[in-house]
């Protein structure tokens, strides 16, 4: 069930983040972001901010604050937006992400 539960939810949250990456890079900082290569940016943040929440979550501050850089950092990385843009995008995909896997 667990399982089921973790790719449920990751679709799920592919699903929800994709669109706020592409519409927060696309839009905002006007590169060229194809919808495919925003959700694979999407799903790879998810992946990583997963990884670092499930090994340092237990961390009263570092985890809850570390996820969300990873993922900011992950859409710094791999796009060409600035430290503000990524970091607005990755809170914005983080939260809603964190939201999908509560819900699920």
């Amino acid at each position: 069930m667990f399982l089921v539960d973790l790719l449920v939810g990751g679709l799920l949250s592919a699903f929800v983040t994709g669109p706020v990456v592409y519409v927060g890079l696309a839009v905002r900082t006007g590169t060229a972001v194809t919808y495919a290569y925003a959700v694979g940016v999407a799903l790879l943040a998810l992946l990583l901010g997963g990884l670092t929440t499930a090994l340092l979550g237990w961390l009263p501050v570092v985890g809850v604050v570390l996820s969300p850089l990873v993922w900011s950092g992950t859409v710094r990385a791999l796009t060409r937006a600035r430290w503000p843009m990524a970091l607005f995008v990755g809170f914005l995909a983080w939260t809603l992400a964190s939201t999908a896997f509560f819900v699920v």
